[in-house]
C-alpha cells in the first residue's frame, strides 16, 4: 500500500507510470496501490509530486512497517514486529521525531505510536491487527490490498477504488530539470564509527550463525538489527537476508559488519547470539549442535 502526503487526489499522483487503484484521499493523504504486477518507484514519486510517499507492508505472520520517503532524498524505515519485547529504540524515535518535524506525523500521534510500540507484546499485537499503526499516521486507507493485485481483487477490498491510469496526471509543481537535479542528489551520510578491537570474536558468531545457522524460520535477531538501525539503514537487514538465500558469505560478513558497527553499542551482541531466542528450528541438527557448542550452550 502507498500513501502520498497532500490533500489535492490524484493530481498527487504524478509521476506514477503505471495503472494504479485510487482507494481513498483526505485532508492528509493519498492512498493507492499499484495494479497487475507493477511497482512503483517510492522516490521518483517523492520527486515528482513534491511531496512525502509511505510504503506500507503488513502481514499477519510478521506485522507491519512503513517506508518513508522525502522529495529531498531523506528515507527511512519503521517497523512493529509481531512479539517484540522491550521499549522503542532510541533509533525509532530519533525517526519519529524527524516524522514530527516534517509534519509526517502529528506530535500526539508520534506519542501514542512510541507508546504501542513499548507496550507488552500482547497489546501490541492486538494493535497492529486492528491496524492501529496505519491509524495513527492518518491515512485514508488502512486495509492491506496486495501490491500488484489486478482490479478484480483491488475490488473485492475496496469496491470504490478509482483508476489512474500512467501519463494522464502531470508531474507537480517542479519542472523535469528540478525533478532530476533533486533525484540525483542523494543524502549525505553521516561517518561511519568503527568496531572495537573486543568486536571480533562477537562478529565471527554472528556471521556464522547466518551462514550456516539461519533457515528464515526465525525473525528476531533480524528484527532485533532493524530496531537498533537507523531508520535510512534499515534496508541493510534486508540486503542482509537476501546475501544469506544466495549464499554470498562474502557479502554476509560486510553486511554484519557494517549493522553491528552502527548499533554495537545499542546492544550487548555477545549475550544476543549466544541466547537460545536465536536458535532457528529449520537448522540441521549436527549444525544446530556445533552451535549450541559454539555459544557455550551445548555438550563439550
Amino acid at each position: 500500500m502507498i500513501h502520498v502526503r497532500g490533500s489535492t487526489g490524484a493530481a498527487l499522483l504524478g509521476g506514477v507510470d503505471v495503472p494504479c487503484a485510487l482507494l481513498g484521499t483526505n485532508l492528509r493523504w493519498v492512498s493507492f496501490v499499484p495494479l497487475d504486477g507493477a511497482d512503483v518507484d517510492a522516490g521518483a514519486l517523492a520527486v515528482a509530486a513534491s511531496a512525502h510517499v509511505a510504503r506500507v507492508w503488513f502481514t499477519d505472520d510478521e506485522g507491519v512497517f512503513v517506508v518513508v520517503t522525502g522529495p529531498d532524498g531523506f528515507g527511512g524505515e519503521l517497523n512493529a514486529p509481531r512479539g517484540d519485547e522491550g521499549p522503542a529504540s532510541l533509533e525509532d524515535q530519533r525517526f519519529v521525531d524527524e516524522l514530527v518535524r516534517r509534519k509526517v506525523l502529528s506530535r500526539a500521534a508520534a506519542g501514542k505510536l512510541i507508546e504501542r510500540l513499548s507496550a507488552a507484546p500482547s497489546v501490541r499485537d492486538r494493535w497492529i491487527d486492528d491496524h492501529g499503526f496505519e491509524k495513527l499516521f492518518g491515512f485514508p486507507f488502512v486495509y492491506p490490498i496486495p501490491e500488484g493485485a489486478s482490479l478484480e481483487v483491488v475490488l473485492d477490498f475496496a469496491p470504490s477504488a478509482g483508476i489512474v491510469e500512467p501519463g494522464r496526471v502531470p508531474a507537480l509543481g517542479q519542472s523535469a530539470a528540478q525533478r532530476r537535479r533533486r533525484a540525483s542528489s542523494p543524502p549525505v551520510s553521516p561517518p561511519q564509527p568503527e568496531l572495537p578491537p573486543e568486536a571480533g570474536s562477537v562478529l565471527d558468531l554472528h556471521v556464522h550463525y547466518w551462514t550456516f545457522v539461519w533457515s528464515l524460520n526465525n525473525q528476531w535477531l533480524f528484527n532485533l538489527y532493524k530496531k537498533h538501525l537507523p531508520a535510512g539503514e534499515r534496508r541493510e537487514v534486508d540486503r542482509l537476508g537476501y546475501a544469506v538465500l544466495m549464499g554470498r558469505a562474502d557479502e554476509i560478513r560486510e553486511l554484519v559488519t557494517t549493522i553491528l558497527t552502527r548499533a554495537w553499542s545499542a546492544q550487548d551482541w555477545d549475550a544476543v547470539i549466544r541466547s537460545p531466542q536465536v536458535d532457528d528450528v529449520g537448522t540441521e541438527e549436527e549444525e544446530a549442535h556445533r552451535w549450541r557448542q559454539m555459544t557455550g550452550r551445548g555438550e563439550r
